[in-house]
């Protein structure tokens, strides 16, 4: 019995990491229902919201780029590179020339937006945070 559990475990989390690999090795299409935006509070030394709310932000995943946008409006495209993987935030991507650090936590089925790094103070300052997410069908998003 304990055999077939720990079969069932390796399987389980083969296919797991069978398929965040084969999220790098094509495109993937995604729609966030929720976002959340949080600015770096220097007094608290935390972040705190400073808006939120309902919208439909699609994505496409691929491991050389990120595009996304509100739907039906104009969508970015940002060319990456893997960076690490943080234990809060999943797999951590930053994007060419250093601007954006986007982070996709698998578990908890949220993508983070980090931007306005702060050198000085080695901290992004702002921080959008996009959830309620679902994988949708192909669209185009060259229009």
């Amino acid at each position: 019995m304990k055999n077939r559990l720990l079969i069932a475990l390796s399987l389980v989390c083969i296919t797991a990491n069978a398929q965040k690999v084969k999220l790098e090795n094509e495109e993937k299409y995604y729609e966030a229902k929720y976002f959340e935006n949080h600015v770096w509070n220097e007094v608290t030394q935390d972040y705190e919201m400073d808006a939120r709310t309902w919208t439909t932000a699609d994505f496409v995943l691929h491991k050389e780029y990120v595009v996304f946008g509100v739907r039906n409006e104009k969508y970015h495209k940002l060319w990456w590179v893997f960076y690490d993987e943080h234990k809060n935030l999943g797999d951590c991507y930053i994007t060419e020339g250093d601007a954006i650090k986007v982070c996709i936590d698998y578990e908890d089925n949220k993508i983070f937006f980090m931007t306005d790094y702060d050198e000085s103070k080695e901290r992004w300052t702002e921080v959008g945070l996009f959830a309620k997410i679902q994988s949708i069908r192909p669209f185009n998003y060259s229009r």
